[in-house]
This record gives structure tokens, sequence and C-alpha cells, in this order.
């Protein structure tokens, strides 16, 4: 299986990083990372129809052999949307410091 094609991607509204969009098998859109992440929790495939498909992956589960394994942008996204208004009173957000990381990733 191969990774999704240039043509797949689109960029996220918010941080602007690749990502792609599958269908789960209920039918809902997921915005999945443009690269295969061997700590991923989504596998996801093209079905012959050329739509991209995924599921959940339980604990310990692997994908079958024609899936590859996705972390969902959801989790990977820099710029989360209005934090600050849903944490709870005193929990930080660590938006600030994933940028952070990523800016020094850059430069190594």
């Amino acid at each position: 299986m191969a990774p999704p094609r240039p043509c797949d991607l689109t960029a996220c509204r918010r941080c602007k990083r690749p990502i792609f969009w599958a269908f789960t098998g209920r039918g809902r859109r997921m915005p999945l990372d443009a690269e295969p992440h061997p700590d991923g929790t989504i596998a996801a495939y093209k079905s012959g129809t050329g739509t991209w498909m995924c599921r959940t992956l339980k604990h310990g589960e692997e994908p079958h052999g024609y899936e590859l394994r996705y972390m969902t942008h959801f989790a990977t996204c820099l710029v989360l949307p209005s934090s600050a208004k849903w944490l709870p009173k005193g929990v930080s957000s660590f938006a600030a410091a994933r940028a952070r990381k990523t800016r020094k990733e850059r430069r190594s």
C-alpha cells in the first residue's frame, strides 16, 4: 500500500501542515497526517473507488496487509481551536510548547 499521492493531500486550515481526509466506517470524515506513523492509532487504505477509508486500531492490534498506520491530525495539529476556552481552570495548553518543539526540529 502506498501513502497518499500529492493530489490526495490538502493543507490543514489551522496549522497548514499536509493532511488527507479518510472516511470512517460510519461515513464521517477524519483528517490524517500525510505520512504514515509507526505509533499511529488509525489504519487507512485506499478503496477500489479511490476513496480513503480508515478505522481505529484497538490496543495491540496491527493493520491488515492492505492498510497503513497513520496518526489522526486531531492529535498532532499545532494550532488547537481556542483551546483556552474549553480547558478546565488551572490546566495549561501545550500548543505553545508543540510549536516551539516543531521550530527546533526544523532548524536541526
